[in-house]
């Protein structure tokens, strides 16, 4: 047998354990790849908050968890994201939203009661549109954007000339609590930002009507609200107990000579009676209509509430133009407002040359009587 023929199996043996430990690291190699593929390819993130209560969110229909949540494992991609309290009620955001990757969509929302009163902002990143720096959309449109407190313009806005960096951004619109947020525009990408902005029930400072120290004017153009008085009710209950505002109600009177409680229920054939610290909310068609006749017999039910109605006083030239209004029947008193000349105000009596008036947004105090007239 010559040296050829009995190194022939030698070879084959070393060729077969070759191939065999390459196949074992191709599989080590794919497998390492698995593992590591997240690394590799880049997983999207998402960033769910819901501050008023706790809430479930789900992707694609499969529940992720409960609010705040924040996963860093989502593939790339367009999926459909819902976001609920976890008792059902109420409303629900629900979006398609586009995930890509090493960049995590950031969504926050105040789920009212409803659609209408409910509020939120949803980010993402888009590095294939390079169109604008950032692109901004609002619910409704048209408030008015700023930037670092510089008015920009109005939703839709979209920008190119905004540097890398991190900016304050604001949304106002009248009649719409307004929205905030800090963002960072980053280089070689476009952060899209969507704002929805809730419907205010109540006026930003509502106000007492003329001699009355418990009725409020909360009177609105929106159709929204008055086209629906217990769903605006709600509204209003909604928002002062999410808000904490210092003024709540426990009664409301619609134009049309209705009365409701705090809940949205119609009163029907009740004697009332107000209770220490119980507030009345008037809910007119429009603000400038003023107290309606029909409001005003519908309040004769309160037992011991006066609604007004009462003299006037009107105030006369002066050399400045306005009249002081004092917190004492005193020239040594403090000056707690000013009213124009012919401004009306009510009238509460007259003592030794001072009147004592109730202005339009409630206060009590004392002006010259020399400087008004009553108004027949």
């Amino acid at each position: 047998m010559n040296e050829s023929a009995q190194n022939s199996p030698v070879k084959k043996i070393a060729f077969y354990t070759f191939i065999c430990i390459g196949v074992v690291a191709a599989i080590a190699l794919i497998l390492k790849i698995y593992s590591e593929k997240d690394k590799l390819f880049g997983q999207s993130g998402i960033s769910v908050e819901t501050p008023k209560e706790e809430a479930q969110v789900y992707l694609d229909g499969k529940e992720l968890g409960k609010t705040p949540l924040s996963l860093q494992t989502v593939k790339p991609g367009s999926h459909a994201v819902k976001v609920q309290k976890a008792d059902g009620s109420g409303s629900a955001f629900e979006a398609n939203l586009k995930f890509v990757p090493f960049s995590t969509v950031v969504i926050t929302q105040d789920l009212g009661i409803s659609n209408t009163f409910s509020s939120g902002q949803v980010f993402w990143f888009d590095p294939k549109d390079l169109s604008s720096k950032i692109n901004i959309v609002s619910e409704p449109s048209q408030a008015t954007v700023y930037v670092d407190d510089t008015e920009v313009g109005k939703t839709p806005y979209s920008s190119s000339v905004l540097s890398d960096g991190g900016y304050d951004i604001k949304l106002i619109k009248d009649g719409f609590e307004s929205q905030t947020a800090r963002i960072k525009i980053q280089k070689d990408t476009k952060l899209n930002a969507s704002f929805k902005l809730l419907l205010l029930p109540v006026p930003d400072k509502p106000i007492l009507f003329t001699n009355s120290k418990i009725v409020y004017d909360l009177s609105s153009q929106e159709e929204t609200l008055t086209l629906d008085i217990p769903n605006w009710i709600k509204g209003i209950d909604y928002y002062t107990r999410s808000r904490n505002t210092t003024v709540r109600y426990s009664y409301f009177v619609d134009h049309t000579g209705k009365i409701y409680d705090a809940s949205g229920k119609e009163l029907v054939d009740e004697k009332l009676t107000l209770k220490s610290g119980d507030l009345v909310g008037y809910l007119g068609k429009k603000a400038e209509e003023g107290f309606s006749e029909s409001a005003k017999t519908a309040l004769t039910k309160f037992v011991g509430l006066d609604i007004g109605g009462g003299k006037r006083v009107k105030v006369l030239a002066t050399p400045t133009g306005w009249l002081r209004v004092r917190s004492q029947p005193s020239l040594n008193g403090e000056e707690i407002a000013r009213i124009n000349v012919g401004e009306e105000v009510t009238f509460v009596e007259e003592k030794d040359g001072w009147t004592k008036v109730i202005l339009k947004d409630g206060k009590e105090g004392y002006v010259s009587t020399a400087y008004v007239t009553e108004v027949k």
